[in-house]
Formats: structure tokens, C-alpha cells, sequence
């Protein structure tokens, strides 16, 4: 019986770091994906799609041969190549890296392999092959692929996989997945379809079990060998007959058990391999790139999982498995920076007056202010030194529920409007900026370059006012003041900041939610932050801090009960576990003083920055 094939293509997105692509050709399929932070997956995704090619069309190959030519254009880019060829009747399959071979027979799916090796055998008209590259195994689940089947033809299958992938709002790149349908003789050949090789005739897989598994080629030689033995039953001793055809059968069981045995030992010793690979990168990448450390070690550790599942730690394979899952979980918290930390008692004001609590505060540089709302009570707070005084309050701040410092100047807001008290001599001024009508609920209150900001969540606005300067005629003397009420955003910028939590000022303005994101605007238009590289993402919902004498935006993530540290461009740098049951409202950190600071039951409490 004379087969040819019809296939069907899915391919994803390329970009210059994640590339996929298929193999068809009339020697053999195939399916390859590159990974390359460097920018190059585009060049050696064609590279290695040439090399492969001109392999297959070597005439004086084997499958052996083409197969063991893969070693050699392997690098740490790949992430997989998978190879399909036709022969006569049977198939034979070779992965190398990450993806899944799918093997669909009379209404049945099978998986014939999801990990390196190589399997052969018989295949029929209408069976189906599904090569899978590791991204696209990520994103369609087995049992939506039996589903997406149902007696479709390759090409129709692939349609249907595409469509899936975008009803699904997958936009990942550099994924391919390849249908292969095996068709009974015609005369007439689809210009897209393959014709079996013809030179290739090495079989030394097993093959396919139908539906299920995988049979071993000693079948067919068991056959052979006890048909002679048969024969001789009808002229020989039955008793002894029996007892050679017992043996006979305990030596082949004991050699297909060797010989299953020894495959395992040998797929275990490539992974290991390939994991002390990755673990070498890991380490090698450390102090130069974590996120890209943390990522070599994570996928060292992912394989070290899988193959636990199947060797021993009896064996020599599972002993050296143990030793690099040790060596990489001592190492994987200085690659992700991630912490668990104790937090410890910073200050308390009821040092320095019997039964206060702070309930709100706010930081400039090394002074921080901090507020009572119970008993009107302004204190001061040097982070350094660690000491702190009374400096105001009583009637005059009733209505206070929000502080802001710049410098040595405190200010309230109040019922009425914004009033002052200076941390040095005390003095206290009321009312210097008086509500505006324009007001709604303010949740935010910062002091940035000597000008005021109100985080508005009933009108989604942030109001500005600008310090100014006069001059008093009879003294000669500047006094400070500020501008009449001005929009920070932009007119076209209409955001909804109803579930907004907080605000912190760098020159661009920074809001936690209750949304799971940090709102970010810059000179009034939104400039949206993307955290990048956080594990576990970050929850629903977030407080923020930053100041323009911060290199990092610090994030409270109540939801994971973590402070997480990133970039000003959203890279993650670490995060720290917080191992405490307290209830905690927003953060500040001074860098000065590598600390991270926090209130909880109306202290003050910190931990150091590693």
C-alpha cells in the first residue's frame, strides 16, 4: 500500500527574540523553535531550517544519520526540533529539546512523546500526527485537541487550531504546531503534500501501540524465534519443550527489560545534561543579569521535577538529580532575590505621648512627619538618628485626616482647606489655601518641589497647586504662597480613579489600586507601567511608593503579603515576603538608610533592603 501525506500549518507571531516554523518537505516534516534574548531567533530559526533541509536531501543519508546530525546543530537558542520522516509504511519521529508528538487513530488520541528520543513505526490511511513546538504545547491542552479533530482533514484542522488560538486571545509569538494526515494511493498529489522517503530504510525505534502506547520491535523477532520452537513440540519431549520455550521467554523479558532499563538510564543521563547546562548558565549569569539567572535555573529545576517522576533515587541518575536540585535551591533565592523577612518595631509615639498612634505620615529626604488623628498630635521623626518630638497640633487641626512634608514645612488638609506648621519653630498657620468648590474626596496628599497635590477619587482628577513667591512692600521680604487650583492631568486625559488607593510623586505621578496595576502619568498624560518578570503576578490590590531620591518603585502587594521592588521601567530587582499577621496601610522607603517603612497598629515598623 502506496501512502502520501497531507499537512496543515499553525505558526505564531516572530519576533526578534521567539521564532517558530514548520519543515515540509518531500523527504520529511518537521517543527523547530528558537529562543534568543539576543535578537537573533530570525537568523538562526533560518539557519537551522537550511541546515535541516539540506540533510534531508543528502541521498546517502539514513534516518540514523540525519538524526544524529541534529547534536551538532544544537545550541542553548533551541528550544525545540522535532522531525517527522516517512518510510514506506512507517514513520519515524525524533524530538530533541521541549514539545509533544500526538498520534490520532480511529477517533483516539495518543501521546507517543513528550520527551528527547526518537519512536518508529507502521502507520495507516487516516491516521494523523500532531508535532507540537514547546510553546504552542503551552497553549492548547490535549483535550482540546481531540475536540478540534473530529474527522477533519489536516488542512481543516489547522484552521480550526488558528481559530482556537485566537478565540483563546493567545498573543504569544514564536509558537508552530504541524498536522500531518497519512492518505491512501491516488494518482494525483495536492502540490502541498509529501511523498514518503525512499532511501531511508534504518528502523531501530519502537513503534507505535495503537491508541495507547508503544510496542517494541522484539515482538516481531519473538515471533520468529518460537515459530521453530513450535514446530519441534510435535517431535520432542513435551515437558522439556515447554521448559526450553519458558527460558526462551524469561531471557527476552530480562533482555527487553535490560534494554528498557538502559534507554531510561540514557534519557536520564541527557537531562542531566542538559539541567547541569542550564544550572552553569545560571550561575555564570548571576552577577550579570539575575532575571535572565533566575530563568536558566527555574527551567533547570522544572526538569528536575519531570525526571524525578521517572528515575529512582536508588540509581546513580537519581542521586546526581537530588545533589543539582540542592545545589539550585540553595543558589535560586540569591538569583530571584526573593526574601522573607521579619519586620521590626521602628518607633513608637506613644514615647512621646502617652497613647498615640500614627495615622498617617509622610517622608522628605531623612525627616519624616507623622499624625495622630485621634489626639490631633503632629510629631517629627529623624530616620536616621531615630529621634522624634511633639511639634503641634490640638483644636486648630480637628478636621486633619491627610499629611504632606516638603522641607521643614508640614501640611494638613483639613474639612476647610490646608493648613501649615513648621517643624522647627513650631508655628503653626491655618488655612493658607482654603477648599476649592471643585474638591470631591481626596485620598492623596503629596508635597513635590515645593508645589501641593491632591489625589481626587470622586472626580478622577488630581489637582495642583503651584508655590509661588511675593513680595511684601513694607518689609522687603519674600513670602511664599501658592497659585489658584490647576489640573495636573491634561484635558484629553479623563482616567477613573475611584479605585485608586494612594499617591507618590518622582516627577511622575504614581497610583496604587484596588485593580491589580500601578497608574503612572507623566507631564499630565498616562504612561503606563508594565511589571516585568514577578513571580507569582502581582495581586489585585497594590499601594506604591517612589520619590525622585528613589531608584526603585516600591509596591505593597496586600493580596501576597510581599513588598516587591522594580525599575523605574518595570523590571523586576526583588521582593521581599512579609512573615508578620499585621494589618499594614501603605509604605515609604529611604534608601539613605536602606529601609523600608510601614505603620501597623499605629506604630511605625521597617526592615532592611538586601
Amino acid at each position: 500500500m502506496n501512502l502520501h501525506f497531507s499537512t496543515g500549518a499553525v505558526v505564531g507571531k516572530k519576533s526578534d527574540t521567539h521564532r517558530a516554523q514548520v519543515i515540509k518537505t518531500s523527504y520529511g516534516f518537521g517543527v523547530v523553535e528558537i529562543r534568543d534574548e539576543e535578537g537573533k531567533a530570525q537568523e538562526k530559526g533560518m539557519r537551522l531550517i537550511k541546515s535541516i533541509t539540506e540533510q534531508f536531501e543528502l541521498s546517502d543519508q539514513t534516518i540514523a544519520s540525519v538524526f544524529s546530525s541534529i547534536d551538532t546543530l544544537w545550541d542553548a537558542t533551541c528550544r525545540t526540533i522535532l522531525l517527522c520522516v516517512p518510510q514506506g509504511e512507517s514513520v519515524t519521529v525524533l524530538l530533541r529539546g521541549e514539545g509533544v508528538v500526538y498520534l490520532k487513530r480511529d477517533g483516539q488520541l495518543a501521546k507517543l512523546r513528550s520527551s528527547e528520543g526518537t519512536i518508529s513505526g507502521k502507520i495507516y490511511p487516516t491516521d494523523m500526527i500532531v508535532l507540537a513546538s514547546r510553546t504552542f504545547q503551552d497553549l492548547v491542552q490535549e483535550e482540546d485537541l481531540l475536540h478540534i479533530f473530529d474527522h477533519l482533514t489536516a488542512e481543516e484542522v489547522a484552521e480550526k487550531l488558528a481559530f482556537h488560538l485566537h478565540e483563546h486571545d493567545h498573543e504569544h509569538d514564536g509558537y508552530a504546531g504541524l498536522c500531518i494526515e497519512a492518505i491512501g494511493s491516488h494518482e494525483h498529489i495536492h502540490e502541498n503534500q509529501a511523498v514518503a522517503v525512499p532511501y531511508m530504510q534504518k528502523n531501530v525505534f519502537a513503534s507505535f501501540k495503537k491508541k495507547t502506547g508503544v510496542m517494541r520491535t522484539h515482538v516481531t523477532g519473538i515471533r520468529q524465534k518460537i515459530r521453530p520452537i513450535m514446530q519441534k513440540l510435535r517431535s520432542l519431549d513435551v515437558r522439556i519443550t515447554v521448559l526450553l520455550l519458558v527460558l526462551f521467554i524469561i531471557s527476552i523479558v530480562v533482555g527487553v527489560r535490560n534494554e528498557f532499563v538502559s534507554k531510561k538510564d540514557q534519557e536520564a543521563s541527557v537531562t542531566i545534561k542538559e539541567i547541569q547546562r542550564l544550572y552553569d548558565e545560571g550561575i555564570a549569569l548571576l552577577d550579570l543579569n539575575a532575571l535572565k539567572s533566575r530563568d536558566r535555573l527555574l527551567e533547570a529545576k522544572s526538569l528536575i521535577t519531570t525526571a524525578q517522576k521517572t528515575v529512582s533515587t536508588k540509581t546513580k541518575e537519581g542521586r546526581q538529580l537530588e545533589e543539582l536540585n540542592r545545589q539550585i535551591t540553595e543558589v535560586l533565592p540569591r538569583a530571584t532575590q526573593d526574601y522573607e523577612v521579619t519586620p521590626e518595631l521602628f518607633f513608637d509615639v506613644a514615647l512621646l505621648k502617652s497613647g498615640a498612634k500614627i495615622t498617617q505620615w509622610a517622608l522628605s529626604d531623612d525627616q519624616m512627619a507623622l499624625f495622630d488623628q485621634a489626639t490631633k498630635t503632629i510629631f517629627s521623626l529623624n530616620v536616621s538618628s531615630k529621634s522624634g518630638k511633639v511639634i503641634g497640633g490640638g483644636s486648630g487641626f480637628d478636621s486633619a485626616n491627610l499629611i504632606a512634608l516638603h522641607g521643614d514645612t508640614v501640611y494638613a488638609l483639613m474639612a476647610d482647606g490646608i493648613s501649615t506648621i513648621d517643624m522647627k519653630t513650631s508655628l503653626a498657620k491655618q488655612l493658607i489655601i482654603k477648599k476649592a468648590p471643585e474638591w470631591g474626596t481626596i485620598r492623596g496628599f503629596v508635597s513635590f518641589g515645593g508645589n501641593l497635590y491632591l489625589q481626587d477619587v470622586d472626580k478622577s482628577r488630581i489637582w495642583k497647586y503651584v508655590a509661588t513667591e511675593t513680595k511684601d512692600a513694607s518689609a522687603s521680604a519674600k513670602i511664599k504662597g501658592f497659585s489658584e487650583l490647576r489640573e495636573y492631568l491634561n484635558p484629553d486625559t479623563l482616567p477613573n480613579l475611584s479605585q485608586t488607593l494612594n499617591m507618590a510623586i518622582d516627577g511622575s505621578v504614581w497610583l496604587g489600586s484596588t485593580q491589580g496595576q500601578v497608574v503612572r502619568f507623566t507631564q499630565g498624560k498616562e504612561n503606563t507601567f508594565y511589571p516585568k518578570g514577578v513571580e507569582p503576578s502581582l495581586g489585585v490590590t497594590l499601594y506604591v511608593y517612589t520619590d525622585d531620591n528613589c531608584t526603585f518603585v516600591y509596591v505593597y502587594d496586600k493580596d501576597n503579603k510581599r513588598i516587591v521592588l522594580f525599575e523605574k521601567d518595570g523590571t523586576y530587582k526583588a521582593q521581599y515576603h512579609l512573615n508578620t499577621d499585621m494589618t499594614i496601610s501603605g509604605l515609604v522607603a529611604s534608601e539613605k538608610n536602606s529601609k523600608v517603612l510601614f505603620i501597623a497598629d499605629g506604630k511605625l515598623y521597617s526592615f532592611l533592603l538586601k
